[in-house]
This record gives C-alpha cells, sequence and structure tokens, in this order.
C-alpha cells in the first residue's frame, strides 16, 4: 500500500490520470470492495489519485446494493447499464467489430444476423462468443461468407446441449 501511494504521488506530480479497470467485478468479495474503497481515499490537494472502474455483468450491481458495500456505492459517480441491442443494431455491431479487425467486405450475410440476433437476444458478450465460433467455422469449412446454417452450428456448440444455460452464462 505503501509503494501505491507512492506511485499515485508520483504519477499525479507528472500528471499523469491513474486509471484501475476490474473486469468481472460481480464477483469481487465484500472484504475486497472495502479495499479497493480504501485505494479511491488516496488524495493529493484534495484531488482523487485514482479512478476505479467497475465492469462486470448485471449481478455486480446486487453486490454493491448490500449493506456492507454502502460505502463504497456512495463514492460511485457513474453507473451505466448496457441494455441489449435491436436486430438492426445487432448487425452494425458484427459489421463494425469486423471493421475494426480490418474486414474491409461484408462476411455475414443478412440470414446470418438474424440467427445471430435469435441466439444472443442482442447481448453483445453473445453476440461475440457467437461470431466468434462462426469465424472459426467458416475458416474450416474454408468459406468466406457466413450464412444462417454456419451461425446456428456455431450456436449449437458454444451451448452444447445447454443453450439456455448457455445464455444465463453470459449474462
Amino acid at each position: 500500500l505503501i509503494h501505491f501511494r507512492q506511485f499515485l504521488h508520483s504519477a499525479y506530480d507528472r500528471g499523469q490520470k491513474v486509471l484501475l479497470i476490474i473486469d468481472e467485478a460481480q464477483r469481487i468479495s465484500d472484504d475486497l470492495f472495502e479495499e479497493i474503497r480504501l485505494l479511491s481515499n488516496i488524495e493529493k490537494q484534495h484531488t482523487k489519485l485514482i479512478n476505479i472502474f467497475f465492469v462486470g455483468q448485471d449481478e455486480v450491481n446486487e453486490v454493491l446494493l448490500r449493506q456492507r458495500n454502502r460505502a463504497i456505492r456512495q463514492r460511485i459517480m457513474v453507473n451505466y447499464h448496457i441494455e441489449p441491442r435491436s436486430l438492426a443494431d445487432t448487425g452494425e455491431y458484427v459489421r463494425h467489430r469486423l471493421q475494426v479487425a480490418g474486414c474491409k467486405r461484408t462476411i455475414f450475410e443478412p440470414e446470418a444476423i438474424q440467427e445471430v440476433y435469435l441466439h444472443s437476444k442482442g447481448y453483445p458478450r453473445l453476440i461475440n462468443v457467437i461470431c466468434d465460433r462462426a469465424l472459426l467455422a467458416a475458416y474450416s469449412q474454408r468459406t468466406r461468407e457466413i450464412d444462417g446454417g454456419i451461425i446456428k452450428q456455431a450456436y449449437r456448440e458454444v451451448a452444447g446441449n445447454q443453450p439456455s444455460e448457455l445464455f444465463h452464462r453470459f449474462l
């Protein structure tokens, strides 16, 4: 803690901002939340030296609502929840992710996007998992386009015998 405090003060003196991003925050214990809260108390000249982002599934809100986590909950400035995407947004999301990865052409046929939306219910995490598996299947089949059949196959592979379990596991 002493070294971390020195690091934060040094970063502040250099004009740098420190950001701590905690993914899968729904898995954090109450004790660890309290330790993280103590980190947020480190200040210099009435300025917070660290910004903390909790990223997680909906359960993180349940954890934060516990009475024991009231102190850290009171320090949360912004709370944002990503809603499921519509069919049109799902298509745009897939195209955007491919474009960012360097793809310059259409890979997922409209029927494939409909299947992705059907199986993911518009949740970005599920969209990612299904599309990733579909891309792998298309590669192994040596095809350059992904149709609805490949998406159905990809979803079955990812979901195993319990499709509804997959949906709940990723939400």
